[in-house]
């Protein structure tokens, strides 16, 4: 399991969910007044922590990169 790196205020706002830390830093620079963001870093299973934070965003924006590993 992993944790999530996150960026911006975890609150009740929807969360962005990136693949890599970059793109969820720059999601926080350009939107950080309307979402947070985080990264999965390409994890497959998340730790509970990651969990409660997800489930008390507001929605989950999937923002992932779909192509091939490498």
């Amino acid at each position: 399991m992993q944790i999530l790196s996150m960026y911006g205020t975890t609150d009740e706002r929807p969360c962005v969910l990136c693949e890599s830390e970059l793109d969820a830093i720059l999601v926080q620079q350009v939107a950080g007044d309307l979402v947070w963001s985080a990264a999965i870093g390409g994890t497959k299973k998340l730790d509970p922590l990651s969990k409660d934070y997800l489930k008390n965003s507001q929605k989950i924006l999937c923002a992932l990169d779909f192509d091939p590993a490498g």
